[in-house]
Formats: C-alpha cells, sequence, structure tokens
C-alpha cells in the first residue's frame, strides 16, 4: 500500500491541473508555524526516486520548526486505490442502517507540526484514519462544545481535559463521527496518516435537486435510496412526482441529467469520481472483474449505460439489451464475434475497469 501511496504523490507535481478537471477537490496544500501557505509550495512535494523516509528526511532538514503538507483526492490518480475506497465503502454498507449520502475522499497527511493550521473545527465528514507513521495524535470534542469552534493553538490548551483523544498508531484505525470538533497535533516526529472521509451530505445530489426544484417549481425531498447492485435501474423514488412534471413541460434533460448523476454516484459507490481510466487491450476474451457493477437506465431510443463512476449512451436495441444482461449474468464474454455497437460496449467497460 505504502508504494501506491507514494506512486499517487507523484503526480501532485506535474499533472494536478489535469486531474483536477476530474476531480475539482484534488489539490495539495502546506503549512509553516502552524499557518497556512497561501501560494503553493512545490518544493514540499515528493519527488521522483525518493522513498517515503527519503522523503521525510528531507523535509524533516528543511524546516526546523512546525510544517505540514496535505495531498487531497488519491483516488482520482489510482485505480488500485480507488479499488480499496470502493471495497471500503461497500463494507460500510453492508454494515450500516443509514450511511453518510455524500461523496468519499482518500487523503494524506505528512507533518511535525504542534497544531493544524486551521484549529478545532468540524469537518462535516466521518473519518477513516489509517496510519503509516506513528506520531499523530486527534483531541476530538462531542458536537455540545460549540463554544470551542475555531480556537486555535495554544489557546485550546486549556480545553484538552475536556476531549477525547485519539492516537494514530500502526496498529489501530481512528475514527470520528462528521459533527465532533477536532484538532491534530504531531509535535514530536512526523506522521504520515492516510483518510478516507466520508461525507454526511451530497454536494453534487444537492446541486441536482435544486437545478430541478428551480426549474420546475417542484420540491424534491434530499434523501436517496442506495442501489449498489447491476442491473435496469429506475431513478430514486423520490423522483417519481417530477418525472410527470418532466414530461409535461417535455424538459427530457433534466431527467437524463438525474439519471445520470444517480447512475455514476451509485456505481462509483459514492465516491462520486469515475475510476482512473486504463488503456484498451483488444483480446479474444474478457473476464468480468466481480467486485464492480454495471448498471443501465433505458430511454425512449436510448440506454444510458454506467460502471465504475463512467456514463455512456448507446441507441437501443435487443442486441444491445441482451449484451449488458450477458455482461451482468456471465464469467467472461466474447469480443471478436461483436457487432461494432457491441465492441463499442465493450472497449469502454475495459477501459472503466468492469471487464479485465
Amino acid at each position: 500500500m505504502e508504494d501506491e501511496i507514494i506512486s499517487s504523490l507523484l503526480f501532485y507535481k506535474e499533472d494536478l491541473t489535469k486531474y483536477q478537471k476530474i476531480n475539482k477537490s484534488m489539490d495539495f496544500i502546506t503549512a509553516i508555524d502552524n499557518k497556512l501557505v497561501i501560494s503553493k509550495n512545490p518544493s514540499m512535494l515528493i519527488t521522483k526516486n525518493e522513498s517515503l523516509d527519503d522523503y521525510i528526511f528531507r523535509l524533516e532538514n528543511s524546516f526546523t520548526n512546525s510544517w505540514c503538507i496535505a495531498y487531497f483526492g488519491l483516488h482520482t490518480i489510482s485505480s488500485s486505490i480507488w479499488d480499496k475506497i470502493r471495497d471500503f465503502s461497500k463494507k460500510l454498507n453492508n454494515n450500516l442502517i443509514n450511511r453518510p449520502l455524500g461523496r468519499i475522499d482518500i487523503d494524506c497527511f505528512i507533518g511535525r507540526y504542534n497544531s493544524t493550521h486551521t484549529g478545532i473545527h468540524v469537518d462535516h465528514a466521518h473519518n477513516f484514519s489509517f496510519t503509516m507513521r506513528d506520531g499523530k495524535k486527534m483531541y476530538t470534542w462531542d458536537p455540545l462544545h460549540k463554544n470551542i469552534n475555531h480556537i486555535k493553538y495554544p489557546e485550546y490548551n486549556k480545553y484538552k481535559n475536556d476531549s477525547i483523544i485519539l492516537h494514530n498508531n500502526k496498529d489501530r484505525v481512528c475514527y470520528f463521527p462528521h459533527n465532533y470538533f477536532h484538532v491534530a497535533e504531531s509535535p514530536n516526529k512526523t506522521s504520515v496518516v492516510i483518510n478516507i472521509a466520508l461525507w454526511d451530505k451530497d454536494d453534487k445530489k444537492d446541486n441536482i435537486y435544486t437545478y430541478i426544484n428551480q426549474q420546475l417549481s417542484c420540491f424534491v425531498e434530499e434523501k436517496n435510496d442506495i442501489n449498489f447492485y447491476s442491473g435496469a435501474v429506475n431513478l430514486d423514488k423520490n423522483f417519481n412526482k417530477i418525472i410527470l412534471k418532466i414530461n409535461e413541460l417535455k424538459i427530457e434533460k433534466i431527467l437524463i441529467q438525474s439519471i445520470i448523476n444517480q447512475l455514476i454516484r451509485d456505481t462509483s459507490f459514492y465516491i462520486g469520481v469515475p475510476r482512473p481510466r486504463k488503456k484498451f487491450q483488444k483480446k479474444e476474451i474478457f473476464s468480468i472483474e466481480k467486485n464492480s457493477i454495471l448498471q443501465w437506465y433505458p430511454l425512449s431510443d436510448s440506454i444510458i449505460f454506467s460502471s465504475n463512476g463512467y456514463c455512456a449512451k448507446i441507441k437501443k436495441s435487443k442486441e444491445i439489451k441482451n449484451l449488458l444482461e450477458d455482461l451482468i449474468s456471465e464469467d467472461r464474454i466474447t469480443y471478436n464475434n461483436k457487432s461494432e455497437q457491441e465492441k463499442d460496449i465493450i472497449i469502454k467497460l475495459f477501459e472503466w475497469g468492469y471487464l479485465e
């Protein structure tokens, strides 16, 4: 896992802008002496041929006081990291009655610091932390401690006795809920922590709901069913009353945008960012990647199909419907005997990671 993390961090130096077009949340920030550095500092990024220990050694010798760097959005780059988050999301969904409805992020925090520059704050995301290098402590307070919000170091020290302390060590996973106040410290040695954040609300979903409500003057409740299965799907039940309105006003683009939004959300298991695309490799037989799901929504003359956070539209036909059904019921699929339309679907599904 450490090699995968390091490989992902390398892309922040040269290809950040490219990946931000895929995931607007992908970025990096740096802080020196507990203060955010406004202008980007690329010299703090990892470079080629540096091991994690070499990287830490260089930063420790460059900054004698408090320093920190945060990399956001590692799953945008690495398909193996994306797959791990997907599987993690699936396990949570199978074990929770009410799972968070927002996107999922994976971030990396490296540093030796007295305090994070934001001070005590709330993330609005459920946080699961996995430690690669010990040293970090997280002070957390329940939501009733509203008087401590935004207090910074060292002023918040007097509230530490009321906190629950999480020690980020390699032998454990640390968790705190979306509404808990918290602040991190790693004063004695450089810590490295990988954080999986499950946002409590879905900002993309909120946007589409707002758009629908404004366009149709038809209130739609902001909740959804969770459809982590393969096959033909329907829109969330709470969309039912707007479908009549859409048909009445003949505004099909709103319906299509709602479908795409739902398919991306569900086939990415709420990650909300597509699995990093792989280059097509032609062969006679492709196998199905069983941890992925394939969904589609039939329109009047076309079908929108989706897997691993991608969507595409293709002309509707019995041939295409049969292929999609084979793709969720069989273990393998042949390529050479297919029509051009069918091959186009197979190529896309390979690039998206549904086929191997």
